[in-house]
């Protein structure tokens, strides 16, 4: 069965100026949700609910996509679940960019 993969997140991007050109160097995720549907209408998708045991609400199908891939996703990644792992990277981001949060 054919399946679509949504992941919703805001990227937090780091630029720098390096002479007259701005280049990206690095961006940072914050998970929102996400969501597994078939790609074709009508059809239903059926996953026994202690597959998903253990993987965060923010990235779940994410994570099991990628682990029926042979993958691991990380399950310290900032998501909206996780406030202080969020605030963490803002801190960061802050301090890299020198600005106060």
């Amino acid at each position: 069965m054919e399946l679509t993969l949504s992941a919703h997140a805001r990227f937090l991007y780091r630029v720098e100026r390096r002479g007259p050109e701005w280049r990206i160097m690095g961006f940072d995720a914050i998970y929102m949700r996400d969501q597994l549907t078939p790609a074709i209408p009508g059809q239903s998708i059926s996953i026994n609910p202690e597959e998903l045991e253990g993987f965060r609400s923010t990235y779940r199908m994410l994570s099991y996509y990628l682990k029926s891939q042979n993958y691991e996703m990380d399950s310290n990644l900032a998501g909206e679940d996780r406030p202080d792992l969020v605030e963490a990277m803002n801190r960061e981001l802050c301090d890299w960019a020198g600005i106060e949060p």
